[in-house]
C-alpha cells in the first residue's frame, strides 16, 4: 500500500464508519477504550499504528506521560523564540532541564520522524531551551500568582512534590513543602548520578519552583513532632504525600543479605550524601570486581559510579 493510500483511507475513516461501510473486527484486543475495533489484517490493520490522528494528538505527544506539547515548542524553538518554547514546556512540566537530560524519551520510540530516516531529537531541544533560559535569561519573567486559596502541605520534595507544588501555586493556593533532609528535590538530588545531572541544574530549576510561589521547609520531617493531625490544626486544607521510593525491592533469593550486598538505591544516595555532607561512604569498590544485578537505569547509574569510584 502506498503512503498516499494510506492518507486517503485517514480522511475517509470517519465517514466510512460513521455510515457503517467498513466492518471491523478486533481479533487482536487493541484499542477496546476507544470503541473502534480494527482488523487484524488487510488494509484497515494499518490504523492499529495511527489511531493517535483521528483525535489529532501526534505519536509522540501520546507517549509523553506528561502530555507536553512538542510540536508546540519545536516550532517556537524554530522561529528562535526560545522563551515561548519554554513557557509552553512548562504548561506541562517544571523540570526541562531536568527531563532534557534524564526523561526516557519514549516519545521519540514512536516519532514519525523515524519511519524517514531518525527521530527528531525533542529531548536534545528541551535541554537546549533550558540551558539557553540559564544562560540568558535566568530566573526572569517569573510573575508569582496572587495565592488567595487554602494552604496545601506537600510531604517530600522530589519531582512529585515539587510538581504538585508548582502548579498548585499557579492555581492560586499556598503550598508548603515539608522535606525531612536539609537537601532539596529528593531521589533527583541523591538518585541520579551528577555526570547525568548536574546539581547546578537541579538548583536552577527548584529556585525558578521556589520564586513561583512555592515555599520549602527543610530539616522538618513528618512524624511524632510534627503529625497530620498538627498540619490540620495549622490551616492546611490538604495533605500531598510524595516521599517516593526510599529503598531497593529486595530480590529474595538465597544469599540476598550476605554482606557486601546493597541495593541500588542505597548504594548511589549514599554515596551522593558522603559526596554533599561529611558522611563516608562505607562501601569500598576500589580495584575490587563489582557486579550489577539489572539492567536498568538504576543499575547502570551503579555500574558507572562504580568505574568512577575505581572498581574493575
Amino acid at each position: 500500500m502506498e503512503y498516499t493510500t494510506h492518507g486517503r483511507l485517514y480522511a475517509n475513516l470517519p465517514y466510512l464508519m460513521a455510515n457503517n461501510q467498513i466492518e471491523f473486527e478486533n481479533k487482536n484486543g487493541y484499542l477496546d477504550d476507544t470503541g473502534l475495533k480494527v482488523a487484524d489484517k488487510g488494509d484497515i490493520a494499518y490504523f492499529v499504528g495511527c489511531i493517535p490522528y483521528i483525535d489529532k494528538i501526534s505519536p509522540c505527544r501520546r507517549a509523553c506521560p506528561a502530555g507536553v506539547d512538542i510540536q508546540g515548542y519545536i516550532s517556537f524553538i524554530r522561529e528562535g523564540k526560545f522563551q515561548e518554547s519554554l513557557d509552553l514546556i512548562r504548561k506541562r512540566i517544571p523540570f526541562p532541564g531536568v527531563c532534557g537530560r534524564i526523561c526516557p524519551a519514549l516519545c521519540e520510540d514512536v516519532c514519525n520522524r523515524g519511519n524517514i530516516d531518525n527521530p527528531v531529537a525533542i529531548k536534545a531541544l528541551k535541554r537546549f531551551v533550558a540551558d539557553w533560559e540559564i544562560k540568558n535569561a535566568p530566573l526572569k519573567n517569573i510573575i508569582p500568582p496572587k495565592q488567595t486559596k487554602e494552604k496545601v502541605a506537600i510531604i517530600g520534595s522530589g519531582p512529585s512534590g515539587m510538581t504538585a507544588a508548582y502548579y498548585l501555586a499557579k492555581k492560586g493556593y499556598k503550598p508548603i513543602v515539608f522535606e525531612s533532609s536539609p537537601f532539596k528535590g529528593g531521589m533527583l538530588r541523591f538518585g541520579i548520578p551528577e555526570y547525568r545531572l548536574p546539581q547546578r541544574i537541579l538548583d536552577y530549576e527548584i529556585e525558578y519552583i521556589e520564586k513561583s510561589g512555592v515555599e520549602i521547609k527543610t530539616i522538618t520531617p513528618i512524624g511524632p513532632d510534627l503529625t497530620f493531625d498538627n498540619l490540620k490544626k495549622m490551616g492546611y486544607k490538604a495533605i500531598f504525600i510524595s516521599i517516593g521510593l526510599q529503598h531497593s525491592r529486595r530480590m529474595k533469593i538465597e544469599g540476598d543479605d550476605l554482606k557486601n550486598i546493597i541495593g541500588g538505591i542505597e548504594y548511589l544516595k549514599n554515596y551522593k550524601l558522603s559526596d554533599k555532607t561529611s558522611k563516608k561512604f562505607e562501601v569500598k569498590v576500589k580495584d575490587k570486581i563489582v557486579g550489577v544485578v539489572g539492567g536498568g537505569n538504576v543499575a547502570m547509574d551503579a555500574a558507572r559510579t562504580s568505574v568512577r569510584l575505581g572498581a574493575k
